[in-house]
């Protein structure tokens, strides 16, 4: 018996070796599947180079990072119910460490904002060459142009000054000078003043880059350079950048109509719906239904404000509903600031009212009677201060009481910090 292994192991292997042999020519083929750098100077690679500046646009929506860099720290929001991000709101020790995975880090925000703009440099450093004529040139330089502009912009207003990085990088770096936030704002006005100078009035297709949106973050950048937070350097600029920042302003606004109905905004239907549609828009980031940019990749900010509902009485999480990542809540300033009787844009802007989605048997509601309701009193308001709230709001129009009411300015909310802030602002600006 173990002379036939032995024999039948030498006839695998001698099989197997012939076999090695024998297809010696069909094994030696050219790889052409694995692209390197010599792509990006072809056609070909060069328009890919152009798709990736619109990928990166992506990424102020993409993720946690989107409105904790934004939002959370400002005057019109808090930390909401989940404290993944609570850091950037707090400005405490847990910037250095992730608290969650949910949690934002400091370098995410840092490292996506520079490799688009590699990307732009990269692409820059093929266009602007005198050998490249093909027939987008002038709007792949403004493209290029308006994204490093535009992410440097993001990186100043959150870091102040930061590496200047303005050609491409082909082999690993470790050393880098920090410039300061004078200089790395003049970069992001030369580069969104050349975008602005190179690309077209009107865009060839849905969500590409044009000459309004670059006059748009152009003003963004001379405010910035202007504002108060400068004074210790900018006062040679200063004139002049709020007068070149209502300039385009101006320009701008001249060029688009707002939409009919403020609603419209945000009235979603479809990826590339009606809504995505409007005038009033300057610029966005493209999303679709493919699964490429669905779940992690996918457009997720409209989650990060939803309140919990699901827990609540007759209720459950619906599509309509949304999830409730409830990262950041409304302050009682934001409230506000709007006119609630002569500007509609409050109520346009923020959920009030829920309908009951999942009735409990033998119970008297019925799929879409009101089931949860907000009441947004006014400082010093506190007709509607309790739980036990007067009868016409107790009771919905189908005379059934509403299972869940909150009250904005209870008893105890009516000297808080928020009113105090509130009262602030209004000694600084006139309302009409």
């Amino acid at each position: 018996m173990n002379l036939y292994k032995q024999i039948g192991l030498g006839l695998c292997f001698f099989t197997l070796g012939c076999n090695i042999c024998s297809c010696s020519d069909f094994l030696d083929e050219e790889l052409t599947t694995e692209q390197n750098t010599d792509y990006f100077n072809t056609s070909e690679g060069i328009d890919a180079l152009n798709v990736s500046l619109y990928y990166n646009l992506r990424f102020h929506f993409a993720k946690e990072w989107a409105c904790a860099t934004t939002n959370a720290g400002t005057d019109e929001f808090r930390v909401g119910g989940d404290g993944s991000n609570a850091s950037w709101n707090n400005y405490d020790g847990n910037f250095q460490s992730q608290i969650v995975s949910n949690s934002t880090n400091m370098y995410d925000v840092w490292d996506g904002m520079y490799i688009g703009i590699n990307n732009a440099n990269l692409l820059l450093s093929k266009v602007e060459s005198d050998s490249y004529m093909g027939p987008n040139k002038k709007t792949y330089i403004g493209e290029a142009y308006f994204l490093r502009g535009f992410n440097y912009l993001k990186l100043v207003s959150q870091y102040g000054g930061v590496p200047l990085k303005l050609s491409p990088s082909v082999t690993p770096e470790r050393e880098f000078t920090r410039a300061t936030t004078e200089g790395t704002l003049a970069q992001v006005i030369s580069d969104l003043t050349k975008a602005y100078n190179n690309l077209p009035e009107k865009a060839s297709m849905i969500g590409k880059m044009t000459k309004d949106a670059a006059a748009h973050f152009l003003a963004k950048a001379y405010l910035l350079r202007a504002s108060e937070i400068n004074d210790s350097w900018n006062s040679g600029t200063k004139e002049k950048d709020l007068v070149e920042s209502l300039r385009l302003t101006q320009e701008v606004i001249s060029h688009h109509s707002l939409a009919p109905n403020y609603s419209d905004l945000w009235n979603y239907t479809e990826p590339n719906g009606v809504n995505e549609l409007l005038d009033e828009i300057l610029l966005s980031a493209q999303f679709s239904s493919e699964k490429s940019s669905e779940g992690a990749s996918g457009n997720q900010c409209h989650l990060y404000y939803i309140s919990v509902y699901k827990d609540l009485p007759q209720m459950q999480r619906d599509i309509a509903g949304e999830r409730e990542y409830q990262r950041l809540r409304t302050t009682y300033y934001i409230y506000n600031i709007y006119d609630m009787i002569n500007d509609s844009r409050f109520w346009k802007s923020f959920k009030t009212k829920y309908a009951v989605n999942n009735p409990s048997k033998n119970s008297i509601y019925e799929q879409g009677d009101l089931g949860i309701m907000y009441v947004i009193n006014r400082p010093g308001d506190t007709r509607f201060s309790k739980v036990e709230l007067k009868d016409e709001i107790v009771y919905s129009k189908t005379g059934k009481t509403i299972p869940t009411v909150f009250v904005a300015y209870p008893n105890d909310r009516n000297n808080n910090d928020d009113v105090a802030l509130y009262d602030y602002y209004k000694s600084l600006c006139t309302f009409k």
